[in-house]
């Protein structure tokens, strides 16, 4: 159980999914998966919302529809498949999407919690309904409050190692920044760890911070490694040392071959 005290739905028969209230009738909304381009990219899932407030979130735009448009991938505009192109109607050339996409998932994403969770979670399939996870579990972890083992039971970051990477990776002594010879930049630790361009942390969680016991806290500016620069004077000490070896066995090449054979080998 979270601390906010948020609880499954168990009972969802005539329930308003927005209110949350019983009714006599509530509107059954099917959302089928749609294609590239829409936030139901093989994701289908169900709500109901009752007359009042289905009537309400259809102000403006009758957004539960579900009419398909299609539109060149990556453009944004969008048009009835009747009205487009036929030589243009090819699935990998397109992008597929709800007509009202956008209004559609504001809308869910704006329904209390333990809604969403039914949306998300308990009545969601397709390939991009991934989460499968009891629904308690599932609201805990939205709030941030799924105990680590249970988080890693299903394969996600747990608030810990969350926590850990936003804390310790930007103050790490580890933690150097890589300038590469394009020009770009990110940062990295020797231990597997990632951030952004600055030192900070990236949108992806590395979880080696948690429980990473070479964590010390940096005392000044952070480290910054330059490519071209470490290359030079890596490569330059290497060649230098192969002259300075080549040099070395010449001589005792030119004092005396026989020697040379007895020491080194042929």
């Amino acid at each position: 159980m979270n601390s906010k005290g948020i609880v499954a739905l168990k009972d969802t028969k005539n329930l308003c999914y927005k209110c949350l209230r019983k009714k006599d009738k509530v509107h059954q909304i099917r959302i089928g998966g749609s294609g590239y381009g829409s936030a139901f990219d093989n994701f289908s899932t169900s709500l109901q919302l009752c007359d009042e407030c289905f009537s309400e979130s259809q102000k403006g735009n009758p957004i539960w529809d579900m009419e398909t448009v299609y539109g060149q991938m990556h453009f944004g505009e969008y048009t009835k498949k009747s009205d487009y192109p036929k030589d243009k109607i090819v699935d990998e050339y397109i992008d597929q999407r709800y007509r009202y996409d956008d209004e559609m998932y504001e809308y869910l994403s704006g329904l209390p919690l333990e809604s969403r969770e039914l949306v998300y979670n308990s009545n969601s399939y397709g390939a991009c309904a991934d989460y499968n996870m009891k629904p308690q579990d599932w609201i805990d972890y939205q709030l941030d409050e799924l105990p680590h083992k249970k988080c890693r039971q299903y394969g996600f970051y747990s608030p810990q190692e969350k926590l850990a990477y936003k804390e310790r990776f930007p103050n790490c002594e580890c933690v150097s920044i890589n300038k590469y010879k394009d020009g770009s930049q990110g940062s990295s630790c020797p231990y597997g760890a990632f951030g952004d361009e600055n030192g900070n942390v990236s949108l992806n969680i590395a979880d080696e911070c948690y429980m990473c016991d070479s964590y010390k806290p940096r005392e000044g500016d952070i480290k910054i490694i330059d490519e071209v620069t470490e290359y030079y004077k890596h490569e330059k000490d290497r060649l230098i040392h192969m002259l300075q070896y080549a040099s070395t066995r010449l001589r005792e090449l030119e004092n005396d071959v026989e020697k040379y054979i007895d020491k080194h080998g042929r």
